[in-house]
């Protein structure tokens, strides 16, 4: 349902974005949380990830997926813990792999 209220630029970038997290985390599970997609691992939040009329975001950016994406990942960072990539630029899926390996990887530590 979330999908359809985007326009179909929003709804393309996301779907891409979403098919990135799936392909590279194929253990994580659908969820929706904060009124947007999300997905959790291990019953812990993974990440969000929404869209919007000019980029789709990816939520939380942390520490380690900072370090993890370093100088590719800084022109898209927003705020505190956001990326945006704009829509009608391709999606950096090696660095949104990347990222989403670091953050599994910080999940994985906080289990053990």
């Amino acid at each position: 349902a979330y999908l359809a209220t985007l326009q179909p630029e929003s709804r393309r970038a996301l779907t891409e974005l979403r098919d990135v997290v799936e392909a590279t985390v194929p253990s994580a599970e659908r969820a929706f949380s904060y009124r947007i997609p999300a997905y959790r691992l291990n019953e812990k939040p993974l990440v969000w990830c929404a869209g919007f009329t000019h980029h789709v975001g990816l939520y939380p950016i942390t520490a380690g997926m900072k370090r993890a994406g370093g100088v590719e990942l800084a022109p898209h960072l927003s705020g505190k813990g956001t990326a945006r990539f704009e829509i009608g630029s391709p999606l950096p899926k090696r660095l949104v792999r990347r990222i989403l390996k670091a953050r599994v990887a910080e999940l994985s530590k906080a289990s053990a």
